[in-house]
């Protein structure tokens, strides 16, 4: 009896022993920088659910230094690289908010804009959300960061997002001069020509408008394949 008594008292010891120990682990908060670290391995790794757990604490317990603007950015990085592109938007947002002046704002600038445009949806549907929401965040960079070295990206990511405007004005306009709708057609055609000037379509637009009569239609205003 005595015996059992004693085995179970140990038992009961080892296993207080291993609690206390697990609990003292989990209490125990690392360094910033070392956190920081072991952020950027799992991030280089492609661990990036693990990272944005490491810089999402970087930044809760560091608000307003340096290494927070950094683990900030990553934290925005890592859910890009995950293609959570909601949370992505948000998170460069939060940066861009709470650190306008770190290193890395322009390339969140650009972020934004590329968040917005790979939520948007087929060319064909409405863009305000998203397209026009990503032009607009595009615009926002050249006006913010004049002198940027992404500028050449900042560029590339415009005409990509033009693109996919562009394309949805020329089928409107497409679709009414199908219908002789010279009028609507017109206001269309023109907008990618005066709007878009450096995309594809704007050749394309020229070439069709050169096709319609010289004299408009009296049809009312574009309605069914409105902006």
């Amino acid at each position: 009896m005595l015996r059992r008594l004693s085995l179970t008292m140990l038992c009961a010891g080892a296993l207080a022993a291993l609690l206390s120990c697990g609990t003292k682990r989990q209490t125990v908060r690392m360094e910033p920088a070392e956190q920081m670290d072991r952020g950027r391995e799992y991030f280089q790794a492609g661990k990036y659910e693990e990272a944005a757990d490491d810089f999402r604490d970087v930044v809760f317990n560091n608000a307003g230094t340096r290494i927070a603007a950094d683990a900030s950015f990553l934290l925005a990085e890592c859910h890009f690289n995950r293609t959570s592109y909601e949370e992505a938007h948000e998170s460069y947002l939060q940066f861009l908010a709470d650190y306008p002046a770190a290193a890395r704002a322009d390339e969140a600038q650009i972020r934004v804009a590329e968040c917005l445009l790979r939520l948007s949806p087929h060319h064909a549907l409405d863009q305000r959300e998203t397209g026009e929401k990503a032009l607009a965040a595009i615009t926002v960079f050249f006006e913010r960061h004049p002198d940027s070295q992404l500028a050449d990206r900042a560029r590339t990511v415009r005409t990509a997002i033009q693109e996919k405007l562009a394309q949805k004005d020329y089928e409107a306009g497409a679709f009414y001069a199908k219908r002789r709708q010279y009028r609507s057609a017109r206001i269309y055609l023109e907008g990618v020509v005066a709007d878009y000037t450096e995309t594809s379509w704007a050749s394309r637009a020229r070439a069709l408008l050169a096709t319609l009569p010289a004299a408009p239609d009296s049809t009312a205003a574009p309605g069914g394949a409105g902006k």
